[in-house]
């Protein structure tokens, strides 16, 4: 027979914030291998014959993506920072106290 577990709201918070980094980061990533590999520019001599290439989505639309992933990344690694500044403080506390008694 099995139990269903209820998960707390601090912990389902966290993983709300820790999957909106995460999605963030790999729209964010997607899109930035994209214009790597499509970069804009004109075909001068042929230097480019990638140019004008339009891949699911216009190259206004992949910045668009680029753009609002990179903000959704920033914004939750914001809040994730701010949620744990006790926890990151009491850290560092701890780490430079050590650092010291070994000195």
């Amino acid at each position: 027979m099995s139990t269903k577990r209820s998960v707390s709201s601090k912990t389902r918070n966290n993983w709300l914030i820790d999957t909106a980094v995460f999605l963030g980061a790999l729209l964010a990533m997607l899109t930035g291998v994209y214009f790597l590999y499509l970069p804009s520019g004109g075909s001068a001599g042929g230097a480019n014959p990638w140019v004008g290439t339009v891949i699911l989505f216009a190259r206004e639309t992949w910045e668009t993506l680029h753009t609002w992933g990179g903000l959704l990344m920033i914004g939750a690694v914001v809040v994730h920072l701010a949620i744990h500044w006790r926890w990151i403080i009491i850290m560092t506390r701890r780490l430079f106290q050590k650092a010291c008694i070994q000195a």
